[in-house]
C-alpha cells in the first residue's frame, strides 16, 4: 500500500510537467495562430498558466510554502519558453520595406505607402517619406514590424532555457519530497497502531 501511493506521487511529477509543457504551447498557439502575431495574448495566457503550475507543485507536497517559491519559476520559465518560440515564429514570417505616401490622423492615424494598396491604421506615428518596416498576417493584415519585441533574442532564449531545467529540477524534487513525506506518514500511524494495540493488550 505504502509502494502504491508513493508510485502515484511520482507520477504526479510528469503529469506536472506535461501539463505546463502543453499550457506553453497552446499560450503559443492562441497568440500566434488563432490571434495573429499577438504577443501581448500569447505572453498573458502564459503568466495565467504559471500560477496554475505553481499550485499544482505545492499539490506535490500538500504544503503552501512551495506554491510561493514556485510561482516565479514557473510564470518564467512559461513566458519565456511561449515568448521565445514567439520570436522564432516572427523570424520565419517575411517582412517588406515600405516608404510611408500619405498619413492621416484623429484618435488613430490611417497610412498609405508608395507602391501597395494597402492601408495601416495605427496609433504610432510615422511622417511621409518615411521608410519602414511591416508585415502581413496569415490573414492579410499589414502590421507594424515588432522590432523591440525582437531584439532580446538571445537573453530570451537563454532564459528559457535555464528556467525550464530549473522548473523540471523544482518539481522532480517536490515529487520526491512529497513521496518520502508520505512514506513516512505511513510509518508513523502503523507505528503508533502497533503501539496502542500492544497497550490494549498489555492491559
Amino acid at each position: 500500500m505504502r509502494d502504491t501511493e508513493r508510485v502515484r506521487r511520482l507520477l504526479r511529477v510528469p503529469a506536472v510537467l506535461a501539463f505546463a509543457a502543453l499550457w506553453a504551447w497552446g499560450s503559443y498557439a492562441l497568440g500566434f495562430a488563432v490571434f495573429d502575431e499577438h504577443f501581448p495574448l500569447a505572453l498573458g495566457t502564459a503568466f495565467a498558466g504559471g500560477v496554475l503550475v505553481a499550485l499544482a507543485l505545492g499539490s506535490l507536497v500538500g504544503r503552501p510554502a512551495p506554491v510561493l517559491l514556485a510561482l516565479p519559476l514557473a510564470i518564467g520559465a512559461l513566458t519565456t519558453s511561449v515568448y521565445a518560440a514567439g520570436i522564432h515564429h516572427m523570424r520565419t514570417v517575411p517582412s517588406l520595406t515600405l516608404v510611408v505616401a500619405g498619413q492621416r490622423c484623429e484618435q488613430v492615424c490611417e497610412y498609405t505607402f508608395r507602391g501597395v494598396p494597402d492601408r495601416l491604421r495605427s496609433g504610432e506615428r510615422h511622417d511621409a517619406g518615411e521608410t519602414v518596416r511591416v508585415y502581413r498576417t496569415a490573414g492579410g493584415e499589414l502590421r507594424w514590424w515588432p522590432a523591440a519585441m525582437l531584439r532580446p533574442e538571445r537573453p530570451v532564449r537563454t532564459a528559457a532555457r535555464i528556467t525550464g531545467a530549473l522548473l523540471a529540477a523544482y518539481t522532480l524534487v517536490l515529487g520526491v519530497a512529497g513521496a518520502l513525506g508520505d512514506a513516512a506518514t505511513v510509518r508513523r500511524f502503523h507505528q503508533h497502531m502497533a503501539s496502542s494495540g500492544f497497550s490494549r493488550r498489555s492491559a
